[in-house]
């Protein structure tokens, strides 16, 4: 089965301020539906937030990064699509994409930019290594490494549709306060006219 959502797992921050950065607010109302709107569950001490596919763009994730940590992802698995980024402090400092324009150079598919953390080696090799696997058997193997980006946001962040445990974690509604845009900082403002980016 497949599933589109964007996704994002934060460190330092509870999740009645997580939800008010985007605009939202809890509702105590338990969901098994995710990622037509926002839901918030709780893993290992961080905020685990998923949203409909696309909603969590850079703004969103720098605002939701200022003063604490996150790994975010974007997955949609119709498209083979496959996304994971780190923020700290307000600032992308990693990304790990799956794009179909790299599809068939020696990269496997993926573009990385920054320093990932030291899992997406073990995670990269891993996979490798079971493809190569895969060909000395004879099998026909994956033909790039589409799982390496949802593995490494669950490796990191806790969580992820398909990751182990996935089923473990009770999600919550979460409503709209009547600001669906994200209340930036003054920093990140700052940080936005600087650089002329928009929401």
């Amino acid at each position: 089965m497949g599933f589109a959502l964007d996704m994002a797992s934060v460190d330092g921050l509870n999740k009645d301020e997580a939800l008010r950065r985007l605009g939202y607010v809890d509702t105590g109302r338990k969901t098994d539906r995710i990622g037509s709107d926002v839901a918030w569950a709780a893993s290992k001490g961080r905020v685990v937030l998923v949203t409909r596919y696309g909603w969590l763009g850079p703004a969103r994730l720098a605002e939701l990064s200022g003063g604490a940590s996150l790994v975010a992802g974007r997955f949609e698995t119709r498209v083979g699509e496959s996304h994971a980024w780190g923020y700290r402090n307000g600032v992308r400092i990693w990304s790990v994409l799956r794009t179909e324009e790299r599809l068939y150079d020696d990269q496997y598919g993926l573009t990385v930019d920054g320093a990932p953390p030291p899992e997406f080696a073990v995670i990269r090799d891993r996979l490798l290594a079971e493809r190569r696997a895969e060909i000395h058997e004879g099998d026909e193997p994956d033909e790039d490494l589409f799982d390496l980006p949802e593995a490494l946001v669950d490796a990191l962040g806790g969580w992820t549709p398909e990751g182990e445990g996935s089923e473990d974690l009770q999600f919550f509604v979460a409503a709209a306060d009547g600001t669906a845009e994200p209340r930036y900082s003054g920093f990140i403002s700052r940080l936005l006219k600087v650089f002329g980016r928009s929401r």
